[in-house]
């Protein structure tokens, strides 16, 4: 039952638009329905506490937003019903009657009232640059907040400074809780706020007696508990990696990702893009096309500049990120890819021999008439000569040696901890590449569990127990990107019969060419990182991995562009440049003390733009460094690198060892074959006097 019909009455509301108020009020707090009940009950209560607002360096924004409503009836009511007792900004009176009406209040309502405090509190030179009657206003603040039952931060300024302390911050302008430090403040910042999140929380003091429940910046969680780039109506867009590059462009009239133009929502909370504002659909900065500004964090709104990018944050992993362990096949070990690529290299190695003699048009040999071979003496001799020549060599071969990296090879750094797994590079990555399988309209790309013909990178989470602390292994989760490694000594090269797969002399970087391979698909089998895919559906058969988008075709390297993963990554997780660079940088990044800050450069370690933000804990060592004989493609990991897929190999390549067992078994078989031979030339050789000998018999008998 509604405590005092009267009071609503006298604002010409009826019953059910004043519930309608109630119930929004509860649903904004996230509390039930019969909470709405409960807040119609307090809030139309005669005996309900006042409130003294008190306005400081301000711009009686915040006032404003409570006043400038669709609704102003019932948003005047609320200003009653909540008993305002002292109001600077709307008072009629002024002067000592103004001054009077507070201490009245304050000693009428010791221990009850709700204090609300407007605008930023200058310190600086006693505080003398906000003065009320002759007083600093910081005075004022204290006098009203000594006798105060909870007090309230509305707006950015008063949280914690806003734009007075932007800058060199000259009046010293600090927020409320560095001015009353043995209360609880209840910060409600914005610029402004929507009055319905100030409302709900005063709502829910005068019914619970009580604050909501707040964050670790004393922010209602119902308010502030998500950042609102988790709830934008845009972010499809950047999961998609399509975003605004310049206001007007394309992609700014198709209502793409303002994060490029400086959008604050990744690293702000808020509802803003829930509840928007003035109750109208769609009002709100980012819909009407303008970036979050973040006027809801510290020391991101009238700190950052307007279009440098956010650093961005996702407290909780996505539910539709692949699990790192939905991989093909089983752990193999390093010296068994070795193995099978050496077995596997020698059998296509003995058949690229016989293709390439039988193509042979221009050789030496000797033919009978019938252009067949003749085996002669001369012939079976040279043979048994070179086979007893490598025959009677040293049976022990030196052992296998990785190869050196090559000088300025290109690759990318992988940092895990700064991925958000956004998909972007996802995306980017199949429009360069399979551009005919793009979604249409405003589908966006599905991520697969594992990597495909048609998806050449993937990101994949790993997590454990709760899955909720970022890189760390107690109930947390991480990150993955998975792609070909280029690795320094690549094994499918190795183990390719017809030099499909080939490593750039300049670049390092592992190309292949579709055009002479001949569907064996040994690669797939001898690479440790169960990269390279078969496209069974290709009529001439097909492999698929990344090629750093300088394949053939696309060229975007020779073109001086960057690979598209690299391009779109919104957080500098991964970069690109010489490896050499790369793995310094890695190095470097294990120095830093966890939690300073760090400026993470984006796309490259050469760009102006970085991301800013606390250093986390890293694994000891870089993946890739020396990994199978290093990689070009290199990881940094806050968890054990085999948590994320990423197989735990020995120093030696498995390229150089599947070539030592491909020169091990041709050595090996010299011997054997050599005796083979003269073993068959032998057989021939008395075959045919055999056939001699009985021919001669029949004409003598003849």
């Amino acid at each position: 039952m509604i405590g005092d019909n009267s009071i609503i009455s006298s604002h010409g509301i009826n019953r059910r638009d004043f519930m309608k108020l109630c119930t929004a009020l509860a649903a904004t707090m996230g509390l039930s329905g019969k909470a709405a009940a409960q807040i119609a009950e307090s809030i139309s209560d005669p005996a309900r506490p006042p409130v003294i607002w008190i306005g400081a360096q301000e711009c009686t924004g915040c006032t404003e937003s409570l006043l400038c409503s669709t609704h102003p009836t019932l948003e005047n009511l609320i200003l009653d019903t909540i008993s305002l007792e002292y109001h600077e900004v709307l008072s009629a009176a002024f002067g000592e009657q103004v001054e009077q009406n507070k201490h009245n209040a304050i000693e009428k309502y010791k221990g009850k009232y709700v204090l609300v405090v407007d605008g930023s509190i200058p310190l600086k030179d006693n505080g003398i640059y906000c003065m009320v009657a002759g007083k600093p206003i910081v005075e004022h603040i204290r006098e009203v907040a000594e006798h105060a039952a909870a007090v309230i931060a509305i707006g950015s300024c008063a949280s914690w400074g806003g734009v007075a302390a932007a800058g060199d911050n000259p009046t010293g302008a600090v927020g409320l809780n560095q001015v009353i430090k043995d209360k609880t403040v209840i910060n409600i910042p914005g610029c402004p706020p929507n009055p319905h999140n100030f409302l709900a929380t005063v709502a829910h003091l005068i019914t619970f007696n009580r604050p909501p429940k707040l964050d670790s910046k004393n922010r209602p969680m119902f308010a502030y508990g998500r950042l609102i780039h988790e709830h934008c109506e845009r972010r499809p867009h950047f999961d998609a990696g399509r975003f605004a590059k310049e206001f007007g462009d394309d992609g700014h009239r198709e209502g793409w990702c303002l994060y490029h133009l400086g959008c604050k929502g990744p690293e702000t909370y808020g509802n803003c893009s829930t509840l928007q504002f003035c109750d109208v659909g769609g009002v709100w900065p980012v819909a009407i096309g303008h970036p979050c500004y973040g006027c809801n964090e510290e020391n991101v709104g009238f700190h950052k500049a307007i279009h440098q990018l956010a650093s961005v944050e996702n407290p909780t992993p996505r539910v539709d990120k692949p699990d790192v362990n939905n991989r093909e096949g089983g752990q193999i070990s390093s010296t068994a890819v070795g193995l099978i690529g050496g077995v596997v290299g020698l059998v296509a190695g003995v058949s690229v021999m016989a293709v390439r003699e039988l193509g042979r048009q221009k050789r030496q040999q000797d033919t009978d008439s019938r252009g067949r071979i003749t085996v002669n003496r001369r012939n079976f001799l040279k043979l048994s000569a070179g086979g007893a020549l490598l025959a009677g060599s040293s049976p022990s071969l030196a052992g296998p040696e990785n190869r050196p990296p090559i000088p300025n090879s290109l690759g990318m750094l992988y940092d895990s901890t700064l991925c958000i797994g956004c998909q972007a590079c996802v995306t980017k990555c199949q429009d360069i590449n399979h551009p005919e399988r793009n979604p249409v309209g405003e589908q966006t790309w599905s991520n697969n569990d594992k990597l495909t013909p048609y998806t050449n990178n993937i990101i994949q989470v790993w997590s454990s127990g709760t899955g909720v602390n970022k890189d760390q292994e107690k109930d947390g989760y991480a990150y993955i990107k998975k792609q070909c490694m280029h690795c320094v000594d690549p094994n499918c090269v190795s183990v390719c019969p017809v030099q499909a797969l080939k490593k750039d002399p300049k670049t390092g970087i592992v190309h292949y060419d579709a055009s002479v391979c001949t569907g064996c698909r040994y690669c797939m089998v001898a690479c440790p990182f169960n990269i390279p895919k078969y496209a069974y559906d290709d009529k001439f058969g097909a492999i698929h991995k990344c090629e750093l988008c300088n394949q053939k075709g696309v060229e975007r390297l020779d073109k001086g562009g960057l690979p598209g993963c690299v391009e779109v990554c919104p957080t500098g997780a991964v970069i690109f440049g010489t490896r050499e660079e790369l793995l310094a940088e890695a190095k470097r990044r294990l120095t830093f003390k966890v939690g300073d800050e760090y400026g993470y450069p984006r796309q490259t370690l050469h760009s102006n733009d970085p991301n800013v933000i606390k250093v986390p804990k890293y694994e000891a060592h870089v993946y890739g460094e020396l990994e199978g004989g290093g990689t070009q493609v290199i990881v940094l990991s806050g968890v054990p690198y085999q948590n994320l897929g990423l197989p735990e190999l020995e120093q030696l390549s498995t390229g150089a060892r599947s070539e030592y067992v491909q020169h091990t078994l041709y050595k090996g078989m010299v011997l054997p074959l050599a005796a083979l031979a003269g073993l068959s030339f032998l057989v021939y050789r008395n075959t045919k006097n055999d056939k001699h000998e009985g021919d001669d018999s029949n004409d003598d008998a003849s």
